[in-house]
């Protein structure tokens, strides 16, 4: 059982979500003797603290519909205008003419 046992870190798969967080991995399961569960308790605590703010964000936007949607329009409009402009040069440099 290595859920409480230690273990090779290539029979979890911790590190394979978290590359990032393999160094520590590595350490704890040869050095300090700790197992899956431990681990993972451990590697908890680090994804909680990025997805927080990602989170709170998401509330934040929930609670205020109206100002997503006035961010996604005023998107559209600015990749309105680079799109009219790609455009415009991608017919220039191919020798297209417009009608009207």
């Amino acid at each position: 059982n290595i859920a409480n046992q230690p273990t090779d870190c290539a029979r979890c798969h911790s590190g394979a979500h978290a590359p990032a967080y393999d160094e520590w991995l590595v350490s704890a399961h040869r050095t300090w003797g700790i197992g899956c569960v431990d681990c993972k308790k451990k590697l908890k605590v680090h994804v909680e603290r990025v997805m927080n703010p990602i989170r709170e964000k998401r509330a934040y936007y929930e609670k205020n519909p109206d100002l997503l949607g006035d961010i996604l329009r005023e998107g559209a409009v600015k990749a309105g205008a680079v799109a009219r402009k790609t455009m415009e040069e991608v017919v220039n440099s191919i020798g297209f003419v417009r009608r009207g």
